[in-house]
């Protein structure tokens, strides 16, 4: 599979700074989140943690889903490039937000990479 061309990169990583400077949160989320499959896909998985901690760490109002689902790619992320059992502290703290968010689809995701991380810790 091909990796994404760098200048599309460029492009996405503009559009994420320009969310997190206007203190659109949720969309900088979704959006890193959406971008986590392209990470994984590519195993650049240090590139995918430095990118979702970006927009983690962003100042702003956010949905308690958007935020455990990055928080759970980022991991995921984390848990593939430096540090399983770090990985596995984050991803049970998103499954436990997303166990009452009603997303099935989000909280299967979050107990699959979070079961991921916890067999190379």
């Amino acid at each position: 599979m091909e990796r994404t061309p760098k200048p599309e990169l460029g492009n996405l990583k503009t559009a994420l700074d320009w969310h997190l400077e206007t203190g659109n949160i949720d969309a900088a989320l979704s959006m890193v989140s959406g971008m986590a499959w392209l990470w994984f896909v590519n195993s650049d998985f240090a590139e995918g943690a430095r990118w979702l901690a970006s927009a983690l760490d962003g100042e702003g109002i956010r949905h308690a889903e958007l935020h455990a689902t990055a928080l759970v790619w980022h991991g995921y992320c984390v848990g593939m490039s430096f540090s399983p059992a770090a990985a596995v502290v984050e991803c049970d703290e998103a499954i436990a937000v997303l166990r009452h968010s009603g997303d099935p689809v989000r909280l299967t995701e979050a107990l699959l990479l979070g079961r991921r991380a916890d067999t190379r810790s």
